[in-house]
């Protein structure tokens, strides 16, 4: 399997999902978690998932590292909270930092295309990565990295749980490679070493 998809080490890693996406996020984030890169982990999930993103975490003697709005973006994971949409801003002194808001009655949190729109005005190379699930959220800013020639690592649609948010950002970026869990862990890990 070729590995190198990555011109260069990410500014940020921005990881995707819904039904479906704790499963694969299981899979590898243990391995990811330490990588010298900031992660955020956006993926949709009832406001009462405190208990799952615990079991993904994995670590019990730590605290789930939920964003903080207006934190600054530093190396490691954080998981956009339950409920609430996130996005990336720069602050008057040019810090990139956290941005939380509460999405509109009905709409699913947190969007996809409005964290990785908001990192690629922010960041030079961030590296979206898009998992198991329902529907077509993400596929808007998909279409903008795909334009500005920004990576983006699909879950392979026949290992995905609910294969829509994979086969929707393959439809706009075809271009992007389509892999297992394991092997975007594989991409990653290189690209950041």
């Amino acid at each position: 399997m070729e590995t190198n998809f990555l011109a260069q080490k990410p500014d940020i890693i921005l990881i995707n999902g819904s039904t479906g996406a704790f499963s694969a996020l299981k899979d590898f984030l243990g391995t990811l978690k330490h990588l010298p890169v900031p992660i955020v982990v956006a993926i949709h999930i009832p406001t009462n998932a405190n208990e799952t993103l615990m079991q993904i975490w994995g670590d019990h003697d730590t605290s789930i590292p939920l964003a903080q709005a207006d934190q600054r973006i530093t190396d490691g994971v954080v998981f956009a909270p339950p409920g609430q949409h996130i996005s990336i801003g720069r602050d008057a002194d040019h810090v990139a930092r956290i941005r939380l808001s509460v999405p509109t009655e009905g709409a699913l949190a947190p969007s996809i295309d409005r964290l990785l729109l908001s990192a690629a005005d922010v960041f030079q190379y961030p590296v979206a990565v898009m998992l198991s699930g329902f529907g077509s959220d993400g596929q808007q800013a998909v279409d903008v990295f795909a334009q500005k020639q920004l990576p983006v690592l699909i879950q392979d649609p026949k290992s995905a749980m609910e294969p829509d948010i994979p086969i929707n950002a393959g439809l706009v970026s075809p271009q992007s490679p389509q892999l297992t869990v394991r092997e975007i862990a594989k991409v990653l890990h290189q690209a950041c070493s």
